[in-house]
């Protein structure tokens, strides 16, 4: 796709020109006439400041801030002074007797060398963050230990404790903690550490140790063995709860990069406090999407153009819970919706959503925009454009299980971590499909029991997909089928039938659906009207349903009886805005890679953006550059800071850093090939989805693409065989293009 010129750059010299107005000196005239262009209206500042948003949003690639340096471990079992874990207690020095707030910790052992090696801002990391019953667990349990069980006992009990305990389980019949007390050092450590590798390699898990431990800052080393840490962080009551008398093994870390630290905060904030619940992300382009929401809101204050608008009368439709959240109310209300602003205006309520939160938003709606701009070029027929878009969101979005450990996650979250429930798949094709200027509409023919249905509204029909079997559904010439030939020949949705496990339930009919309109609370409000009519055509994102029109559209076909707002986005939000603490470590730890490897989104923004073509570089004389967005995202892909070698990895002292390294690895190994697919590079994305197709996360993902790869280089019996022995979720609509592959 040619761009002419780096629009970012343009629109910074045309708001400069405008807002300053230029100043002109006559060369005759002896220099005293001075000739200045006319004074930009109110509209025009106002319009070339939303140019620069726009601008802003397409450049933020190149806004991400990728230069990052790691932290170091200062102090572990490799430098203490005997070589063994640092112990430490909780401890409080110069508290009143009557006010006992601990703000210590104190090594009994004397093995720390604090005075050598540590300093004030340093970061410890104390494992005392444990269930207190943890011990008596341990003593009490009858059933054999998990790989889990084994390594929290090791690496968070002291060896005193450790030894006790092996030895009451020893006399009940299991003696497995006592021979790992036996191992020689070097060798117990060696079995932990394939422990871990193995616990994290499990879906979900985390690392349990990062989950579990007190973060704190060192605010002064007292001596050899004593240091303060900074309290300001925690309440009174987070103190006092700390276990006491009690020996928890310690690392400290040290921040050598500033921005890094701060990122890591940023983290800790969250997962520890939940401040702020929504826009935590402390992404590479942070702050770009900050400036984004600032300079939204100064447009808003500027500008005189006004928009017809009412608030939907379908938030009715909304479940009671969702209608009756307080915190959602902040979002989805009536006057939430009527709010002029792109933030909200409390020091409070920025403590539950964040300054640059709906500039994620903006940015999710250019990804979707980017996405199917590149992926439907050349084709003219809307239809097919959609087919296009929902295969690339089946191949794209690995599916999920649904279970108590499912991640409640918006549609950007979705794209950035490639993987979804099928709620989240059709979310994720609605917002692409918006763009396209076509509204998707979820249907659920035999309610709760039944499949969910994406129904794209093209020309007055609605065309059926089925995100959790990854299929559409088909008429008889083999193209997608329509609602109404659904209705009129049931055989066409008979052909999802397994013996003994209908795709219908018996008695299911097509007559009295309820059209469920996808749209979250910003996509309903007054300033994403006025924001997406006032956008010019080469950079419009179209952010605002109307629901009220889009219902008038949908009551006219054959077999909708009502619409309504479909409740999963305020249902997603509701959750991430009273998030269990595990759901915040478990998000968390899902976005940890692209903190610790910027370079890791980066590659995932140009992935999506897509821009192939020639751009005039002003700032450098107006060269032209080549752009291939997709050839610089495999650059960094496979760059050696996001995929170091194996060995390197292990070499990382920290041990979340290390488990993060190896996440990021396995990441960029996956969507290599899946942008290997994109980029038509068939035989190349074999390569890089059998190497994912080995790490257990990506496992049904990988081979599912991988199949594809096989079906696009024409080797149909590899493809078919990798589809009919598929596992997860999405087995059997792997099973059901099996058999629409043989029938070719």
């Amino acid at each position: 796709m040619p761009f002419l010129m780096n629009r970012s750059k343009l629109v910074a010299m045309a708001l400069v020109a405008v807002v300053a107005g230029w100043t002109l000196t006559a060369g005759c005239n002896n220099g005293k006439r001075t000739v200045r262009t006319p004074r930009a209206s109110s509209a025009e500042r106002s319009q070339s400041l939303l140019s620069t948003v726009t601008g802003q949003l397409d450049d933020l690639p190149e806004q991400s801030i990728i230069e990052l340096s790691p932290p170091t471990v200062v102090l572990d079992a490799k430098k203490s002074t005997d070589g063994q874990d640092v112990m430490a207690e909780i401890a409080t020095l110069g508290n009143a007797p009557n006010n006992p707030i601990p703000n210590a910790l104190v090594v009994p052992a004397d093995n720390g060398r604090f005075k050598s090696l540590v300093r004030s801002g340093d970061l410890i990391k104390w494992y005392g963050n444990l269930r207190s019953e943890i011990e008596e667990e341990f003593r009490s349990s009858k059933k054999k230990l998990s790989n889990i069980q084994i390594y929290v006992f090791f690496t968070t009990l002291s060896e005193a404790d450790q030894r006790t305990i092996a030895a009451q389980r020893a006399r009940g019949g299991d003696d497995e903690l006592v021979k790992m007390l036996a191992l020689p050092p070097e060798r117990r450590q060696e079995v932990l550490q394939s422990m871990e590798t193995e616990i994290n390699n499990q879906s979900g898990s985390g690392d349990i140790v990062s989950a579990e431990a007190y973060e704190l800052t060192v605010d002064q080393v007292i001596d050899s063995k004593t240091l303060v840490f900074d309290i300001s962080k925690f309440t009174t009551e987070e103190l006092i709860s700390m276990p006491k008398e009690r020996l928890f093994r310690m690392e400290v870390l040290r921040f050598r990069d500033t921005r890094f630290r701060d990122l890591v905060t940023d983290l800790f904030r969250y997962t520890d406090y939940g401040v702020p619940l929504l826009g935590w992300e402390p992404s590479p382009d942070q702050m770009a999407t900050e400036q984004i929401v600032e300079r939204l809101n100064q447009w808003l204050r500027q500008t005189s153009a006004k928009v017809e608008w009412s608030a939907t009368p379908l938030l009715e439709t909304l479940p009671q819970s969702l209608r009756d959240h307080e915190r959602l109310a902040l979002l989805a209300s009536t006057e939430a919706l009527d709010r002029n602003a792109f933030s909200l205006p409390t020091e409070k309520e920025r403590a539950i959503q964040a300054q640059g939160y709906e500039g994620r938003l903006m940015q999710e709606a250019s990804w979707a925009r980017d996405i199917s701009r590149w992926l439907t070029l050349g084709e003219m027929q809307q239809q097919t454009q959609v087919d296009l878009v929902f295969d690339w969101t089946v191949r794209q979005l690995q599916l999920d299980e649904q279970d108590d450990k499912t991640l409640p996650l918006r549609p950007w979250q979705c794209l950035a971590y490639a993987h979804a429930t099928v709620e989240g798949r059709a979310w994720v094709f609605a917002q692409l499909c918006r763009q396209l200027d076509v509204p998707v509409v979820v249907l659920r023919p035999a309610g709760d029991e039944g499949p969910l249905w994406c129904g794209a509204l093209v020309e007055g029909k609605l065309y059926l997909y089925d995100p959790e079997l990854g299929l559409a559904l088909q008429n008889a010439e083999g193209a997608t089928a329509t609602l109404a030939e659904v209705k009129a020949d049931s055989a066409l949705a008979a052909e999802f039938n397994e013996e003994g496990a209908p795709y219908l339930p018996e008695g299911t009919t097509l007559e009295e659906l309820t059209a469920e309109i996808v749209a979250g609370p910003f996509a309903l409000s007054r300033r994403a009207a006025l924001l997406e009519e006032r956008m010019t055509s080469s950079d419009a994102l179209l952010v605002y349903v109307d629901a009220a029109e889009l219902s008038t559209q949908l009551e006219q076909i054959a077999g909708v009886a009502k619409t309504s707002l479909w409740a999963h986005p305020y249902q997603v939000l509701a959750e991430q805005l009273d998030p269990k603490k595990s759901v915040r470590v478990n998000l968390a730890i899902e976005f940890e890679p692209y903190v610790h490897k910027p370079r890791l989104w980066k590659a995932r923004l140009l992935h999506f953006r897509g821009h192939e073509g020639e751009t005039i570089d002003t700032g450098r004389g107006n060269l032209k550059t080549e752009v291939n967005d997709h050839r610089s995202a495999g650059q960094l892909y496979i760059h050696s800071q996001v995929r170091p070698t194996d060995a390197a990895i292990a070499k990382v002292e920290a041990k979340d850093a290390r488990r993060v390294w190896g996440t990021a690895k396995e990441n960029a190994t996956y969507w290599l090939g899946l942008l290997s697919y994109d980029r038509g590079d068939y035989r190349v994305a074999t390569d890089w989805l059998s190497q994912a197709s080995e790490v257990e996360r990506w496992q049904t993902g990988a081979n599912y693409s991988l199949a594809r790869s096989y079906e696009a280089l024409g080797e149909l019996d590899k493809a078919v065989e990798l589809l009919e022995s598929s596992t997860g979720p999405q087995a059997r609509g792997n099973r059901l293009r099996a058999k629409r592959l043989q029938a070719q």
